[in-house]
């Protein structure tokens, strides 16, 4: 799996996690910080640049306050003064305003006569109200522009709706129609006759212009509502923010839970199990649960231990082998001693008992016998061969004896063919008939040479193959395998027999130890043997599964004088 392979994907992952939040929260800050800046571009722009509607009404209305100039004049002309003042503060339309004007009009008729200095006087205050009027009228036209401008650089964020930029072009241009009609008549201002009616017409247009500003949509009511979407983005944000907070946390926590699982647990059970290696427990096996390095440590010290708890085993089971050996040298050594004594002593009595019986019988002729009856005649013919053959059997055990306690090392040996031995002990087995329904087989043929004494050897080959084919019921067979080892050549004696129990294998080298019927063995020929093999510096061994399950004899030589020398400092 992906997550499994090995601790560089890992890493990797644990990379791309965090490195995945990190970004996560840089983006977050960044739209944040991206809004935080378009608000307090929108708020300095309202401060410094944003187009004002109040003061464009404020700027409008200035053009009133010229025309509201002290003014010399009679009494009836300063109440129509007022009257037409208070006409154009009320909410009357332009129609109206016309019609009460044309009639304050005509109730001034009568001033034409009024007196020569009254007359210069006015017209000074008409010149003074002119001019105050032209520079207030620039003021206004310039605070108009400035206006227009401002509305056309609004930002997008603060820009009306197409519906709205119409009405506002339709606006501006009704403004400037009715700036171009007070500006084509201001000279009457100046004229006595034609001043009333222009001030008049100024009055009633620049209401005209009020309320149509009024009608306006003010542009700082974009700020609020970009106050409102600056309040929505913020809470927007803070939601965000919560919200990877919240994954972060749990991204996070699911990753330190994935590291302990992966990384951390399978680290403590690695320690555990070199631990219990430390600690000599070889038995126990690593198990990290992981399919990275971790994985191929545990399986190489799980190796390791195997290979320590095999050593261990095979050190042991040297030393149990060293040991019994050992005891069983000792053994022999004593039953040697043992041997020597009993056969000397025994050999004696078995030389005057055979050279009676042959005196005996040299003694007794035809004429002793034919005294006797038919019956006792051949009795004691019968008796007389018995004593005769049990006395061979004797001395062949004491010769046996003297053999077991009398082997010589290191006589008559040389490089032999172990493969053309174990051949000719085959054909004199084949030869003699004994076993005339079991089969041998020799699988090699291949030359094997071993350092040996060829009689030595031929005999406990002999010995190992005659009690194979004792122990193989009819129809068995017993099959002969060899092969090269660095330093030694090995025999493998593989039959199908009756098998041996765990007891028997652990006494069947001891000397008198036999599970034949009795009179068909001495329990002498594997112990003989053994010890021939020993003196060889080689090692004969016997292994079987169980009882009717059959039996191997491994017998091992050297293959050198040196491979001998050094078994026998290893022994």
């Amino acid at each position: 799996m992906l997550l499994t392979q090995s601790m560089r994907r890992k890493l990797a992952v644990v990379l791309g996690v965090l490195t995945f939040l990190v970004m996560l929260f840089a983006y977050v800050g960044y739209r944040g910080n991206e809004s935080y800046r378009a608000t307090l571009a929108d708020l300095e722009l309202s401060v410094a640049n944003h187009p004002s509607r109040n003061e464009l009404l404020a700027h409008i209305s200035m053009l009133i306050q010229p025309l509201s100039m002290p003014f010399p004049e009679t009494d009836p002309t300063d109440r129509m003064r007022r009257e037409l003042e208070l006409a154009i503060t009320s909410d009357r339309t332009y129609d109206e305003l016309v019609a009460h004007l044309n009639r304050l009009l005509q109730r001034r008729e009568g001033l034409a006569d009024l007196e020569p200095e009254t007359m210069k006087l006015r017209q000074q205050a008409a010149d003074m109200q002119y001019d105050e009027f032209v520079r207030t009228f620039k003021q206004t036209c310039r605070n108009l522009d400035s206006f227009e401008q401002k509305w056309r650089q609004l930002p997008e964020s603060l820009q009306q709706s197409g519906g709205e930029e119409i009405a506002f072009r339709k606006f501006l241009s009704t403004l400037i129609e009715q700036l171009n009609s007070i500006a084509s008549g201001m000279d009457s201002l100046k004229d006595l006759n034609k001043r009333d009616a222009q001030v008049a017409h100024i009055l009633a247009t620049v209401a005209q212009m009020l309320r149509s500003v009024k009608m306006v949509p003010d542009p700082a009511s974009r700020l609020g509502e970009r106050l409102r979407e600056a309040h929505a983005s913020y809470d927007f944000h803070i939601r965000l923010l919560w919200s990877v907070a919240i994954v972060g946390i749990v991204m996070g926590a699911g990753l330190l839970v994935w590291l302990n699982q992966s990384i951390l647990v399978p680290f403590r059970r690695l320690y555990k199990g070199v631990e219990h290696m430390a600690n000599g427990d070889y038995n126990f096996r690593l198990e990290t649960g992981t399919h990275c390095e971790l994985s191929h440590l545990a399986r190489t010290f799980n190796d390791l231990a195997e290979c320590i708890q095999s050593d261990r085993l095979d050190k042991q089971r040297q030393v149990e082998e060293g040991s019994r050996q050992l005891i069983l040298s000792e053994r022999m050594a004593g039953l040697g001693m043992l041997a020597t004594g009993v056969a000397h002593e025994i050999n004696n009595p078995l030389m005057g008992i055979a050279n009676a019986t042959a005196e005996l019988q040299y003694i007794i002729n035809d004429s002793v016998l034919s005294k006797l009856s038919e019956e006792d005649r051949d009795d004691f013919i019968e008796a007389l061969r018995v004593v005769q053959t049990q006395t061979r059997n004797c001395q062949a055990i004491t010769q046996k004896l003297l053999s077991f306690a009398h082997t010589k090392k290191g006589e008559d040996r040389n490089c032999y063919d172990l493969t053309a031995i174990v051949q000719e002990v085959v054909s004199l087995v084949k030869m003699l008939k004994r076993f005339p329904d079991r089969e041998v087989c020799v699988a090699q043929t291949t030359p094997f040479h071993a350092w040996v004494n060829a009689s030595e050897i031929k005999q406990v080959v002999l010995n190992i193959v005659t009690n194979g084919l004792q122990a193989t019921p009819p129809g068995g067979h017993l099959e002969i395998t060899l092969r090269e080892l660095p330093d030694e050549i090995e025999i493998r004696f593989t039959d199908t027999g009756c098998g041996m129990t765990a007891q028997q294998l652990n006494h069947i080298f001891d000397p008198f130890f036999t599970t034949k019927e009795v009179g068909q063995g001495t329990g002498l020929g594997l112990s003989l043997s053994r010890n021939i093999v020993l003196n060889h510096s080689g090692s004969l061994e016997a292994t079987s599964p169980g009882v009717d399950q059959g039996s191997r004899f491994t017998l091992r030589l050297p293959r050198s004088p040196e491979a001998a020398q050094r078994n026998s400092r290893a022994a």
